[in-house]
């Protein structure tokens, strides 16, 4: 008898304590598993918004300084290859007729000149056949392909003279002039001469005039660039562009030019000329990105810097507020040798 009832419990299965229990055990390890994935989830989010940022932040840098660093090649003086507007105010665009291309309120615009993607070729300034003394603006230069004994193709400065660019004449003696292209000759060989249309002594490229040039002994191709933070519209943050404009001119390159989006969410870009400890010309920028998508949780970043250069952040700035500071955000800051200045 007493064997049958053992055998009866055995076979009677989990009391419902014993049920309960196991199920609130059970419970407590998936909501773990649950929170484990959840904080994971976050932290996985926050990581992405850092790396976005940290994307924009190097792409804004290295674009400004790679031509920062180039700036003025070809003798232009300092006030001529580098010049910054400084906290631009409201409504300001950068080519009058493009609303696309409006200006962030108290950002700078930094503009570049100078040669920056092509050779300065040389010219063989000795021979008198070289140059044509300009009249009224007008005359001519030849350029060889073997010039004081170094071979150059001509290739890049023959399509762009025939295309009607600027090119930026430099004497022996470092004294440089800006001219237009009327024509191109290759005199039936390799030599190119270049003849001018007029000359662009003005006061944004300054320069002597091109008639008390007697010789020119580099020629290369003069461009501008212009970098500015272009205002987003009410669904989009502000985006870090370059412009290539014409030199000495608010007139775009080409269509489209104007708006050369580089780094999304920079809400600000400072520059400062100054000098380094060596005493060379330096360029100081500074930049201020913030992650494109908010922060899970109930992060707050910390309130901005009261000045950034000398653009004031008071503390009920737009960017302080609590949904905005939901956002983290960032500031760098890069000190460019000017090499060519």
């Amino acid at each position: 008898m007493r064997s049958t009832q053992s055998s009866r419990r055995a076979e009677a299965g989990f009391t419902l304590i014993e049920l309960l229990v196991s199920l609130a055990v059970t419970a407590v390890l998936i909501l773990g598993v649950l929170a484990t994935f959840d904080f994971s989830t976050r932290m996985n989010r926050v990581q992405l918004n850092l790396a976005d940022m940290q994307q924009s932040l190097r792409i804004a840098q290295n674009e400004v300084v790679k031509l920062s660093r180039m700036t003025g090649r070809g003798s232009l003086p300092t006030n001529i290859a580098v010049q910054v507007v400084n906290n631009v105010p409201a409504s300001t665009k950068l080519v009058a007729t493009d609303s696309q291309t409006e200006i962030q309120e108290g950002t700078d615009v930094l503009r570049l000149r100078g040669v920056f993607s092509s050779s300065l070729y040389q010219i063989d300034w000795q021979d008198p056949a070289v140059w044509t003394a300009p009249t009224g603006g007008n005359g001519s230069v030849l350029v060889r392909p073997l010039a004081a004994g170094v071979p150059q193709d001509l290739e890049a400065l023959e399509s762009a003279a025939k295309a009607g660019e600027s090119l930026l004449l430099v004497t022996p003696f470092d004294v440089y002039a800006v001219a237009k292209v009327a024509r191109t000759d290759d005199e039936g060989g390799p030599n190119l001469r270049i003849y001018f249309e007029r000359n662009l002594n003005d006061a944004a490229l300054g320069g002597p005039l091109i008639d008390g040039m007697i010789s020119a002994a580099y020629i290369g191709i003069l461009e501008e660039y212009v970098f500015y933070v272009r205002k987003g519209d009410a669904a989009d943050s502000p985006v870090l562009a370059k412009a290539r404009m014409e030199p000495g001119s608010n007139l775009p390159y080409e269509a489209g030019s104007a708006r050369l989006d580089l780094a999304d969410n920079i809400y600000d870009l400072q520059a400062a000329l100054g000098f380094g400890v060596a005493g060379a010309p330096e360029l100081r920028l500074t930049t201020l990105v913030r992650t494109d998508r908010s922060d899970p949780g109930q992060y707050l970043a910390p309130i901005l810097p009261a000045t950034i250069e000398d653009h004031a952040y008071p503390a009920n700035h737009a960017l302080n507020t609590t949904a905005q500071r939901r956002h983290r955000w960032r500031v760098m800051r890069t000190n460019v040798n000017l090499r060519n200045l």
